[in-house]
């Protein structure tokens, strides 16, 4: 077979496609790896590389999911992460439909984070529900309840050794501008989503989630 090479920098868990000609990507996730490319060029290397006929871009992925390790969210939340992989918020399970992850308005301001994500993914809606699949159809739209933020409350450490056991942070580990200092109490959170599945022949692998301590 053959093999199609690119210098276009992605991963798999920022692809998400239907099949049948249709692609979901993640502005940020792209160009955060990316930046010198310019979306016309982006579109025609998938197109090439992976013979997609239809590309859809969402804005941004979770809140929880950023760019680097660590990085501060939003106050005294932190994260690690690639930068918005679609297969935490977006996801095809048929050709036409599509489960996106979703804050509801009643548990929009129960934390920061919660207000960013439902902020994102409202503007991710709204590009969705006016974007055509590779024959000119509408989706069908699901939308998906994000799991209840799961708090992890560590502390900064001046240097953690790499056989602690410990979800305690250490200060060099985040940018100078984001940094806090020795002794602070920070709220850690990891990426959660049900979005984040396995489709196989008669089976869904899902993900479920429970707080540190519970059963």
């Amino acid at each position: 077979a053959l093999k199609k090479k690119s210098f276009l920098v992605h991963e798999g868990g920022g692809i998400e496609v239907n099949g049948k000609g249709t692609l979901i990507l993640c502005e940020k996730a792209v160009f955060y790896r990316n930046p010198e490319w310019k979306k016309t060029d982006v579109e025609k290397e998938f197109k090439r590389v992976l013979g997609v006929k239809n590309i859809i871009w969402m804005k941004e992925g979770l809140a929880e999911d950023p760019k680097g390790y660590l990085r501060r969210i939003s106050g005294n939340y932190i994260a690690g992460g690639v930068g918005g992989h679609t297969d935490e918020f977006v996801r095809f399970v048929d050709s036409s439909t599509i489960m996106l992850a979703w804050v509801d308005e009643n548990e929009r301001y129960n934390n920061p984070i919660n207000e960013m994500n439902y902020i994102r993914m409202s503007e991710n809606l709204a590009i969705l529900e006016n974007s055509k699949d590779q024959n000119g159809n509408s989706f069908k739209i699901i939308k998906v309840p994000l799991p209840d933020l799961i708090e992890k409350k560590v502390v900064v450490r001046k240097k953690i050794d790499n056989l602690d056991s410990t979800y305690d942070v250490a200060k060099n580990w985040f940018k100078e501008s984001e940094a806090p200092e020795i002794g602070d109490t920070l709220i850690r959170i990891p990426a959660a989503s049900y979005l984040n599945f396995l489709l196989t022949n008669g089976l869904v692998i899902l993900p479920t989630y429970s707080h540190v301590g519970s059963s």
